[in-house]
């Protein structure tokens, strides 16, 4: 796969934008009801620009955001350890 230097260099954007985003979704309370959050929808409109470059990138967000989900609903030592590092 060959990227333009211009997607490349916004692909790099979305991907810190996304990383971020994740990371304050680790760190957010879990809702009462399964609804998505403020951060968890910016994080989906970011992983459907990501798709039109890259699909893989956008795939590998998602898994990561459904296993952080899947964490906080379980109340992991995983997820514990994270929000104390």
């Amino acid at each position: 796969m060959k990227l333009a230097v211009n997607k490349i260099k916004r692909l790099t954007e979305l991907g810190e934008e996304t990383s971020g985003l994740l990371v304050k979704i680790i760190e957010e309370p879990l809702p009462k009801k399964w609804i998505t959050t403020n951060n968890g929808n910016k994080f989906r409109e970011l992983l459907k620009e990501i798709y039109l470059i890259c699909p893989l990138l956008s795939d590998s967000f998602m898994e990561m955001y459904n296993y952080v989900q899947r964490e906080k609903s379980t109340g992991s030592a995983y997820l514990k350890r994270l929000k104390h590092t």
